[in-house]
């Protein structure tokens, strides 16, 4: 470079000669193959390559070779990945052949995968991308064999459950309990697929949200119940119900009670009113009973005062009142 001049193939090669650290010579072994094939184009041949690099080419012609010139036998690219080989190989090319491999054949290239040792080297977006459009099965089997966290979330949170739409609840627990698997982190991903893609199976979430462990149901509650608010009150309904007082006391959770509430009186007022009564005492509940006053003081401004009656949220009982001053005039209990 300093001679004004990008380096020759021959200057790779000889760099790769002159060194004993095993890195630096797959690595120059490389630039030295790449810049040779790219000089050539489409001219060369396997033979010509490994010819060029001498009778005995180490892995990473090889592996150059299967990526670059060559329509690749699987067995071969497969045999690159196992551990005797793949530990001479930049982590980038056993990407790359295992994504080649992918394409040829995914059960050679699990098979492989799985034979490499500590895969620690795959980039899990990339082996995303060439897994998406794969049936649950596929994915699965390779989330069990990823071997590091990361790369199992990865590939669960971005591909496996935007894709699952899940048949039983025995396939929705499972695929929960593999978010959940990842601690905080997967959560979210929990609920969402709770929430989000399991709509048929609405009237078994709350017995799949039981199942998990305590301090996870404490920690996505709200987030549950904020999910299912508009689509399946009832079932929203039903998990609130088990919030400990704690939950109860969390910021938000007196609005996700009143939204519950509203789906619940639009679709059946006495199903809406039986479950704000069995509510504990507290912010929820109160904001729950002002909302229904608003919706039905006017049909039944007694009962309704009644109600305001039991609100001891000054804020709640403000809007429970002004909603009675507008009904017919009713005697209000102090």
């Amino acid at each position: 470079t300093r001679a004004g001049r990008w380096p020759k193939p021959d200057d790779w090669r000889a760099l790769a000669e002159g060194t004993d650290t095993l890195a630096l010579r797959t690595v120059y072994q490389g630039h030295a193959m790449e810049t040779w094939l790219a000089e050539g184009g489409s001219t060369r041949t396997a033979a010509e390559a490994r010819a060029w690099l001498g009778q005995s080419p180490p892995a990473v012609v090889e592996a150059t070779l299967a990526l670059r010139v060559e329509r690749p036998d699987p067995s071969h690219v497969a045999s690159l990945l196992r551990t005797d080989h793949a530990a001479d190989l930049p982590n980038r090319m056993k990407n790359g052949l295992l994504l080649r491999l992918m394409q040829e054949n995914p059960a050679q290239a699990r098979a492989a995968f799985s034979e490499s040792g500590a895969a620690g080297w795959v980039d899990a977006g990339k082996l995303g991308n060439a897994l998406r459009g794969q049936d649950q099965g596929e994915l699965q089997a390779w989330l069990r064999l990823l071997p590091e966290p990361e790369q199992r979330q990865e590939l669960l949170r971005h591909l496996i459950l935007p894709e699952a739409h899940p048949k039983s609840p025995e396939e929705l627990a499972r695929l929960a309990g593999d978010a959940l698997a990842f601690g905080v982190d997967g959560e979210s991903a929990a609920v969402a697929l709770l929430t989000d893609r399991a709509r048929p199976l609405a009237p078994h979430l709350p017995d799949v949200f039981a199942s998990w462990p305590p301090d996870v149901q404490a920690r996505t509650r709200l987030e549950m119940a904020v999910g299912l608010a508009n689509r399946s009150p009832d079932v929203a309904a039903e998990i609130w119900m088990d919030a400990t007082p704690e939950e109860l006391a969390q910021p938000g959770a007196g609005v996700v009670a009143e939204d519950i509430a509203v789906r619940l009186l639009q679709r059946d007022p006495e199903v809406g009113s039986a479950w704000i009564r069995q509510l504990p005492p507290g912010e929820s509940r109160d904001r729950a009973v002002a909302r229904m006053i608003e919706r039905t003081a006017r049909e039944d401004p007694a009962t309704c005062a009644e109600w305001a009656a039991t609100i001891v949220d000054p804020a709640a009982r403000a809007r429970a009142d002004a909603a009675l001053r507008k009904a017919p005039p009713v005697t209000l209990t102090q």
